[in-house]
């Protein structure tokens, strides 16, 4: 995409107006890049669970054999990716009738009802809220990069729409140290209880409920070029970053 690489070293960054370079623009850069936490979590997230015993004796994983038992759990871990091919076929059409705000937080919404079913101790549940959160993962992969380009100034467009990408590679950082941590939980009987494995998974979920309140309370459509439509230097049509 175009852009330069940083707001400061861009040329072009430091010619173009300093109102377009506004909180809406930074408001918008946290919000619509968190949507990368999707991917990443749960990614970084998924196959540290499978390791937890307390997460093998909720789903009965404990008694099966050593075939069956990895059959069953790179199912569990492909189910998102199946999800995320569905969710970034059905992204566009959603993208064109409800704008690219409601469509974002709408597979937002999709992403929290399939998480909130995986905390559920039940096989079958678990696999169908992994592929509901995976279509919601697809559609926003597709969705926020998109958002953010399209609403971003030209020379930073390129910064600003890999930020995407940086939250992924944070979140899986993250995901690695929740793991770790509940890992270590010794407590006796922690492996016959379901709170190990559920704080593990449940992190990403009080997270993105937070971050998505905050996308749907202030983000308009175009936010950075919004002081521009009421005339401060130009009309909406001739500030739009394309």
């Amino acid at each position: 995409m175009a852009g330069g690489t940083s707001i400061w070293a861009s040329k072009d960054a430091k010619t173009d107006p300093k109102e377009i370079f506004n909180s809406r623009l930074v408001y918008l850069l946290v919000t619509v890049a968190w949507a990368g936490c999707f991917y990443g979590f749960d990614s970084g997230n998924i196959g540290g669970i499978l390791t937890l015993p307390s997460f093998e004796n909720a789903f009965g994983l404990i008694n099966l054999s050593q075939e069956d038992m990895d059959d069953r759990k790179g199912t569990i871990a492909a189910m998102l990716a199946a999800g995320g091919s569905l969710g970034a076929l059905l992204a566009a059409p959603t993208s064109d009738f409800l704008g690219r705000k409601w469509s974002v937080f709408s597979w937002g919404i999709i992403f929290l009802i399939g998480a909130a079913l995986q905390m559920i101790a039940n096989y079958r549940v678990l696999l169908a809220g992994r592929f509901i959160g995976g279509v919601g993962v697809g559609a926003s992969s597709m969705l926020s990069p998109q958002f953010l380009a399209e609403n971003s100034p030209k020379s930073v467009r390129g910064s600003l729409t890999a930020s995407y990408n940086l939250m992924i590679i944070a979140s899986l950082m993250l995901a690695f140290w929740v793991n770790y941590g509940v890992s270590l939980w010794t407590r006796p009987g922690v492996e016959h209880r379901n709170v190990q494995w559920r704080v593990s998974m449940g992190m990403y979920e009080l997270r993105e409920v937070t971050i998505y309140w905050l996308n749907s309370s202030r983000n308009p459509n175009y936010p950075w070029c919004s002081d521009v439509h009421h005339g401060s230097f130009h009309s909406r049509d001739t500030s739009l970053p394309y």
